[in-house]
């Protein structure tokens, strides 16, 4: 949404993601083709850590990068 945190990485579209919790950062990577809600059972994590939850670029609310989504460019975020 609107309000949504963003990180714009050096290369690439600006990546949506939740921070949610306390502690030590615990980053959660979605698998291929979901999105950052496949998280959602874990969030209970939240208790004992900082969860990042980023919608890699071209899934959720990420914008696909200029050229298109590819392996390289998923690596280069």
């Amino acid at each position: 949404g609107p309000d949504m945190p963003q990180w714009t990485p050096p290369a690439g579209p600006p990546i949506a993601y939740d921070s949610v919790g306390d502690g030590s950062p615990l980053v959660l990577l979605h698998a291929f083709p979901f999105d950052r809600r496949m998280w959602q059972p874990q969030r209970s994590l939240a208790a004992r850590f900082r969860l990042l939850l980023p919608d890699l670029p071209g899934f959720g609310e990420s914008p696909v990068p200029e050229g298109g989504w590819t392996v390289d460019s998923a690596a280069d975020t």
